[in-house]
């Protein structure tokens, strides 16, 4: 999922399963979700006596959106619209009774011709799915309760039309904007065409990967207009996500994309249907999880800060393969009232604190990951220039073979874990024919040298038994000082992978070698990390047990342990060094000493074993206020009191702004429709109530909340959207005797989402 402010990137990403679908139908159920059955077109009823050749033209009309001044400061362009043709779409022909006569697609144009009979009612119909394994297995549909892919249709006779022209139009009122926006199911359609078509042309002699892009498994992808997926959930901000699960040995991938808010669809609104770059990101999640490996834990990602190298790796791969396909050096998310703009090119623009600050951060920040591989295809020769590298595209994507190799490579898929570290260690142990030596970018990028254990996975040092063969003693790598106080994952640390092989207690310790030249006392700690969260900077919610010194551990000889009953599985154990005293450490589980394998590129190649684990589900950290809307109706005809609750959880928030926001059909009689704070303390609520008047039908009349705070140095929005006629009569009675909104779903209530285990959502 994406969520995003001009000044960080604030994302949930969903991992989801793979869906390989048999094209004549697919059935699945999510449990309290009915399940999808899409059915190949056949044909019922034979045409006889073809003598008409009918041409036909398909066609929707878009919104189209531009950033101007890109090599410099970036600003949203005019937005316009432009008629784009319907690409590969599948139609079906029926007759006048009914039956199905011919089936087919659109082709490459969006044009074809279809030969019929004389003087006879016909009906066409385009539907927003492509069935194809050659260029798509895709259907866009308005939810897996109603799954049904959008079309537009016309019935013509041949005794009077040759040439057909059907185009999918933009809403042009109230009611069509729900009912009849199919051209928003058409664009976020062509956006895949373009990914695969692009994938196709551009890894034609794949050499160390399966193979070239050919045969994606099938995808359901979910969007209607005014409806935010996130309801699904029972949440309220709006996002657009992308999850994948495994049921019975069988992977189904799903994506769903917002429409709006509460039947809301309008400017005011965040929308994502027309958002290129949100759509292409999205399906880069599923491009990840079909074809390369996606360990992404899901969770926020920022741009102003380093974040846990999995999710870091899993958006900045996707944040890159969207400028590839678009052929533009930007990720452009129109949201509503604001746009979210982040430059490639030009890193620091708006202010954005997006640039890593010491070597090897690069490995953990989004954008410099993303940038890293602009810079490769958009650069030509120039790649390998130490310069700010802002030379403009040269259309072709330079290199891209190469990066599709190492991603799809088995070499890459084995590994526990995926990070851009491991990318640099596998692409630079020269395993590929090519072999284009980056190494300049990644100084540039500040990304750390690949043969560096430690920045090339954090996650990637595997304990084991086998200590004759391995270096037995583990040790810190390097001590990073940050220049940000918030980037704690940049300290001396090193995350080991413990398998505990069957359910029961366990006693861990750690040791410092007689050998090595350290303090009487130095401080190193670890602690048990939940595998299903990302690492954050915030060191309090991560972790589920901590090590002691007491004891017990002095009579084992150790300088710190943990006694604990744990669950068969894989647990990450976090060794921190408190200070700069110790370099080397020794850990042990009951008494047994466990070395780290080793992780250079030798060992890719000759120890790849496949590592099937299951990813938990991760739920979406919301920003770190919560909005409340209550509504109340005064006496007067269509007089409404609506209050807004701002509360904040446990930050220091700052430059707190909250804003009402109306369609024109509401009056306002009085209140303040816009406040600014300068700071509030934890806990603190800050209250703003309105009175209006609807001048028109309640489910006509649309209100908006939008709130802004800043927490440290980065800008977090949230916006609460409801139509008049939600915010009343889908409300609880509450003691005070209005009507709380904190759970308001479209009618009737879309079920919940209960999703598998082993299903993580990115957002």
């Amino acid at each position: 999922m994406k969520y995003f402010s001009l000044f960080f990137l604030y994302s949930l990403t969903l991992i989801s399963c793979n869906l390989p679908l048999d094209t004549q139908q697919n059935s699945h159920q999510l449990t309290t979700v009915p399940g999808l059955k899409i059915e190949k077109c056949k044909v019922t009823k034979a045409l006889q006596d073809e003598s008409v050749l009918v041409s036909v033209q398909t066609k929707y009309k878009a919104k189209i959106y531009s950033v101007r001044n890109l090599q410099k400061i970036p600003f949203l362009g005019p937005s316009l619209t432009e008629e784009k043709n319907i690409r590969y779409a599948n139609y079906t022909v029926f007759n006048s009774t009914g039956a199905v006569v011919l089936c087919g697609n659109t082709g490459e144009s969006g044009s074809f011709t279809i030969t019929l009979t004389a003087n006879e009612q016909y009906t066409i119909k385009i539907y927003s799915h492509i069935l194809s394994s050659n260029i798509a297995n895709v259907a866009v549909m308005q939810s897996p309760k109603k799954s049904k892919s959008y079309f537009i249709q016309k019935t013509f006779n041949t005794s009077d039309t040759t040439s057909i022209n059907l185009v999918s139009q933009l809403p042009v009122n109230y009611k069509s904007r729900f009912e009849t926006n199919n051209s928003g199911a058409f664009n976020i359609l062509d956006q895949i065409v373009a990914s695969n078509l692009f994938l196709k042309k551009y890894t034609k002699n794949c050499s160390l990967c399966a193979s070239s892009f050919n045969n994606p498994p099938f995808l359901e992808v979910y969007w209607k207009s005014g409806f935010n997926p996130n309801q699904y959930f029972r949440k309220s901000n709006p996002v657009s996500f992308f999850i994948n699960f495994r049921q019975n040995n069988t992977p189904y991938y799903r994506l769903f994309l917002l429409g709006g808010m509460n039947k809301i669809s309008d400017a005011k609104v965040d929308t994502d249907e027309f958002d290129n770059s949100v759509i292409i990101h999205e399906y880069a999640h599923f491009l990840m999880s079909a074809f390369s490996k996606d360990s992404s834990t899901g969770g926020p990602h920022y741009g102003v800060e380093s974040i846990d190298p999995r999710l870091a790796w899993s958006e900045g791969i996707a944040d890159f393969f969207q400028a590839a396909v678009l052929n533009k050096g930007v990720y452009l998310d129109v949201a509503g009232v604001e746009s979210i703009i982040v430059p490639f090119e030009n890193q620091g623009a708006r202010g954005i604190q997006d640039k890593p600050n010491i070597t090897g951060e690069g490995n953990y920040r989004e954008f410099s990951i993303a940038r890293f591989f602009w810079d490769i295809i958009d650069s030509g020769d120039n790649y390998n220039a130490n310069t700010n590298d802002d030379d403009s595209h040269n259309g072709e994507p330079a290199d891209f073979q190469e990066i599709w190799d190492v991603i799809t490579s088995p070499i890459f898929k084995s590994q526990p874990t995926v990070s851009m570290g491991l990318f640099n260690e596998v692409q630079n142990s020269k395993l590929f024919s090519s072999s284009v030596p980056w190494s300049d970018l990644r100084t540039l990028h500040l990304q750390h040298n690949p043969v560096d254990e430690f920045f090339r996975s954090l996650y990637g040092l595997q304990l084991s038994t086998n200590c004759n063969t391995l270096t037995p003693t583990l040790q810190f790598t390097e001590l990073q000082t940050s220049t940000l106080n918030e980037n704690l994952m940049l300290q001396k640390k090193r995350v080991l992978e413990y398998n505990h092989r069957s359910a029961g207690p366990v006693l861990l310790g750690l040791k410092y070698p007689v050998k090595t030249n350290v303090d009487n006392n130095p401080l190193i700690k670890f602690y048990i990390q939940n595998k299903r969260f990302s690492m954050e900077n915030n060191l309090s919610s991560m972790y589920e047990k901590k090590s002691t010194s007491d004891e017990q551990c002095t009579t084992q000889g150790y300088k710190q342990c943990l006694y604990a009953n744990l669950k068969k599985g894989r647990y990450l154990i976090e060794v921190i060094s408190k200070n700069s005293n110790a370099s080397a450490f020794q850990f042990f589980a009951d008494g047994t000493e466990l070395c780290g394998e080793n992780t250079t590129a030798a060992s890719l190649i000759s120890n790849s074993v496949p590592f099937n684990k299951k990813l938990p589900f991760s739920s979406k950290l919301t920003p770190p206020f919560a909005l409340n809307l209550k509504a109340k109706k005064q006496e007067g005809k269509s007089i409404y009191q609506v209050e807004a609750i701002f509360t904040n959880k446990n930050f220091s928030l700052k430059n707190i702004q909250l804003q009402w926001r109306y369609s024109d059909n509401i009056k306002i009689i009085s209140g303040d429709t816009e406040k600014v704070i300068s700071s509030a303390l934890p806990q603190e609520q800050i209250k703003m109530t309105l009175l209006i008047q609807a001048t028109e039908a309640l489910e006509q009349s649309n209100i908006y909340f939008l709130a802004k705070a800043n927490y440290n140095g980065r800008t977090l929005p949230q916006t609460l959207a409801f139509t008049l006629k939600q915010l009343i009569r889908n409300s609880e009675q509450t003691q005070n005797g209005f009507l709380q909104t904190n759970k308001v779903f479209l009618t009737p209530k879309p079920k919940p989402m209960a999703v598998p285990e082993n299903a993580i959502i990115k957002y």
